[in-house]
């Protein structure tokens, strides 16, 4: 199918040797294909040579999935097997682990919203139960970058969300679920690094967030199967992100341990 490439992202064309793409169709060229309807997609990456990097991009590919086993407003994500051909022929073909990301437009009509441009979005802005199920995942998966970043803000089109919005996120290679080598938390962020969680959310009262976290005790099962019914995922791989998840589940398991991960909320909280 005959289409144009171009780079995107920033972080990662800083970082690394082989940037993001972003796919654009013309619609006439993809009618009756697979692309059918598509103008254009984001396709996620490997970052640097090697079978490496390649890891990370399948263990981002979890990262959305598991988003999608906690909730619908979440980007689909289709996890593909790429070769890159060099057209001079000065170098071997390449085949490696991509993503497609659903677009913020399917995304929105799926949703029944509009896409809100706007910059000047605060987490106030955002439906209470979206931004604390948000910022719980996000440090479930580790993932330090502030709740502001990395989101796309909807509008629903129905009067019951009292005119507040939804957050979706995406772009999840920083996480300590990818545990990717570039991912280095900054100086004014109190990590050592990217496999120790911070919680950046809105501060609620203890009741709110253990009503948050039952969301994620009763959607456990539906987690851990995501990456241990992955085919494509190495056993050490699996093991790995278990451990890490376990991390985060077994203080769900007890009030007295529950207790303490609130704390560890209220201590970080906006």
């Amino acid at each position: 199918v005959p289409l144009t490439v171009a780079r995107r992202g920033l972080t990662r064309q800083r970082v690394c040797e082989f940037p993001p793409i972003k796919m654009r169709f013309r619609k006439h060229d993809v009618k009756g294909t697979i692309f059918h309807g598509q103008g254009a997609l984001k396709l996620v990456t490997h970052c640097q040579p090697g079978t490496l990097t390649d890891e990370y991009v399948l263990r981002e590919y979890l990262v959305y999935k598991f988003f999608t086993a906690i909730t619908d407003t979440s980007f689909r994500a289709r996890l593909l097997r790429v070769t890159y051909i060099d057209v001079n022929g000065k170098k071997r073909n390449l085949v490696k682990y991509g993503i497609f990301i659903e677009p913020v437009e399917m995304l929105a009509k799926r949703l029944n919203c509009t896409i809100v441009k706007s910059p000047a979005i605060y987490m106030g802005n955002i439906i209470p139960g979206v931004m604390d199920r948000l910022a719980i995942f996000n440090y479930m998966v580790s993932n330090w970058i502030p709740v502001q970043h990395n989101v796309k803000v909807l509008k629903p089109m129905e009067y019951r969300s009292g005119g507040l919005n939804i957050a979706v996120p995406y772009d999840f290679d920083l996480t300590g679920v990818v545990n990717a080598d570039y991912a280095i938390p900054p100086p004014n962020i109190p990590l050592e690094n990217v496999r120790q969680r911070i919680y950046w959310g809105l501060c609620r009262t203890r009741e709110v967030y253990m009503e948050d976290l039952k969301e994620y005790s009763e959607h456990k099962e539906d987690i851990y199967r995501v990456f241990q019914e992955c085919p494509y995922a190495k056993r050490v791989t699996k093991k790995d992100i278990a451990i890490f998840l376990d991390e985060f589940f077994d203080q769900l398991e007890k009030p007295k341990t529950t207790g303490y991960l609130i704390d560890e909320f209220l201590r970080t909280c906006k």
